[in-house]
Order: C-alpha cells, then structure tokens, then sequence
C-alpha cells in the first residue's frame, strides 16, 4: 500500500513538473530533480505524521481553535515531535497548550505510531 501511494505522488509531482524540465534552464531541471528526490523519501514521514495528527484530532471535541492550531504546526516535522515527547511526555515540563487526558492520549499515541522507532535516515 505504501509503495502505491509513493509512486502515484511521484508521478503526481512528475505531471506537475514537465513544464519546468521543457525549459532551457539547466537549473531548473536539476531543482525539480531534487524536489522530486525530496518528496519521495519525505512521503513515508509526512504519511507517519498526518496519521499521528489526524487520530489524536479525531472525535477529539474538547479541544480548542489555538489547541488543534498546536498540533497541527506541531506535527509538520518529526523532530518536532521528538522533542515534544522528549519534554512533556518524558520529562514532565507543563505544556500551555495540552494537559491533562488531552496530553496523555497525544503521548499515548506518540507511544504507539511508530514516530519515536521509525528510522527517520539519521
């Protein structure tokens, strides 16, 4: 299933870029080669992320417009989400946006998706 998604986002990107290979500009061809190099080793953890996202904020009523905001900017990169638990799951550090049942369930669920395991090529 994985590997499905990934090739039909780079064939996405792939259709969406042909006008910057047409060009005559020899950059232009090399950055969209690199775009293309970029998306596809990111899609396994922007689909990691998404998810971890998407179940903490399903059926999850009880949280506010600044507190959906958090997570979200909060779940745009891995890193930022390792230190998050690192800090507030780990260490205990008070968070002014999640506590509570809320901060539990999200650090239950950092625990379970495979965020802290999965090798993020570092």
């Amino acid at each position: 299933m994985l590997g499905k998604v990934l090739i039909l986002i780079v064939f996405l990107i792939a259709i969406f870029s042909i006008d910057h290979l047409a060009s005559d500009d020899d950059d232009s061809v090399f950055n969209t080669i690199i775009e293309w190099k970029q998306a596809f080793f990111e899609a396994p953890e922007t689909m990691m992320l998404s998810s971890l996202r998407d179940d903490f904020l399903h059926n999850n009523m009880s949280l506010l417009p600044h507190q959906t905001d958090y997570i979200v900017e909060l779940t745009q990169k891995h890193q930022d989400v390792l230190d998050f638990h690192k800090l507030y799951c780990v260490g205990g550090d008070k968070n002014p946006y999640l506590f509570g049942a809320d901060l539990d369930k999200f650090c239950g669920l950092i625990q379970t998706s495979g965020v802290l395991s999965f090798d993020w090529g570092k």
